[in-house]
């Protein structure tokens, strides 16, 4: 008598398994409160799901799948990154068909992951790593998962949207003193780099939870075609890059993508200034909705900023660690 089937783990097969990577990735976005207009979650595309698979043919071990009677019905994925205090993060991400939740497969996946993991970290060598993982706060039974596998609370990514009335309401604020406002040229780009580096640079104690950016990739991420550098609303002190607010438009709606003010230059309005006149330049051009991120926890408190302006809480993202 043959043996009675069970889901089983397998490495992806490329191509073959966008389809099905596609319909998890969708029926777990409908289960899960999935916000197509957030600045911090995503739902892939066809297309970038095949990229992605191409590119997991040369690291299979980062994609393990989990398969019943020829469907696939759970994913997972695995990426690292360096942090500015030395930790080695690696990353694990899964998605279990809500057909099949509540079976245990959410758990084997998640210990399948960190099994994974723990062999690529001891091939590193990484003298100090831990484990990251991401639930949002519309995920409970994901949250519980995590909690119950020794996972605790880093940080707290809060994703704001813009309540027109309310920033209506707010009295429009006067540039400082001593600071030329502009949008920003093409040459202007690796100064503002530089300004958004050194704005973040003390904004993670010790570096902790940070990964430094990378100025020339930043340099070119704001030359590309999706950004509209007469958007930008930019601060110079002389020859200096005081501040600047950077939105981008796409996806149905406006993203603040930066606000920050290098430290020399805080406690003066100027965030408040640059913020407010980007506000208004994207309701002169149409934009009905506008979102952000930031993290709770920044010293600047950021978020009083954003409050202040007409920003409201839209959705918590959890970001969750685990030692190794």
């Amino acid at each position: 008598m043959p043996s009675p089937v069970s889901p089983q783990f397998r490495p992806p097969r490329g191509e073959a398994d966008a389809d099905a990577l596609l319909a998890i990735r969708q029926a777990c976005a409908a289960a899960d409160g999935y916000d197509p207009l957030s600045t911090v979650e995503s739902l892939p595309t066809h297309a970038e799901l095949l990229a992605q698979l191409r590119a997991a043919a040369n690291a299979p071990d980062h994609w393990p799948l989990i398969e019943f009677n020829g469907e696939v019905i759970a994913y997972g994925r695995t990426g690292g990154w360096l942090e500015g205090d030395g930790t080695r993060v690696w990353l694990h991400l899964g998605w279990v068909r809500p057909a099949w939740r509540d079976r245990g497969l959410g758990t084997a996946l998640l210990r399948e992951l960190e099994r994974r993991l723990r062999q690529l970290a001891t091939v590193e060598g990484t003298p100090r790593w831990e484990f990251a993982a991401n639930a949002a706060a519309t995920e409970p039974a994901a949250t519980q998962l995590l909690l119950d596998n020794g996972y605790h609370v880093a940080y707290t990514v809060l994703e704001m949207g813009l309540v027109w009335d309310a920033f209506d309401a707010i009295a429009r604020p006067e540039a400082p003193a001593g600071f030329t406002l502009r949008p920003a040229t093409a040459d202007d780009l690796p100064a503002i780099t530089r300004s958004v580096t050194e704005a973040y640079r003390d904004e993670y104690p010790g570096g902790r939870y940070h990964e430094p950016m990378d100025e020339a990739d930043y340099t070119a991420d704001l030359a590309g075609p999706h950004f509209d550098r007469g958007l930008f609303k930019v601060a110079w002190a002389g020859d200096e890059v005081a501040g600047q607010v950077i939105p981008l438009i796409e996806r149905g709606r406006a993203e603040i993508y930066e606000v920050s003010v290098r430290p020399a230059y805080r406690r003066r309005g100027l965030g408040r200034v640059l913020l407010t006149q980007a506000l208004l330049d994207l309701r002169a051009r149409g934009v009905t909705t506008v979102r952000l991120h930031t993290m709770a926890e920044f010293p600047t408190r950021a978020v009083d900023l954003y409050h202040s302006l007409g920003f409201e809480t839209v959705k918590t993202f959890p970001r969750y660690r685990k030692a190794s």
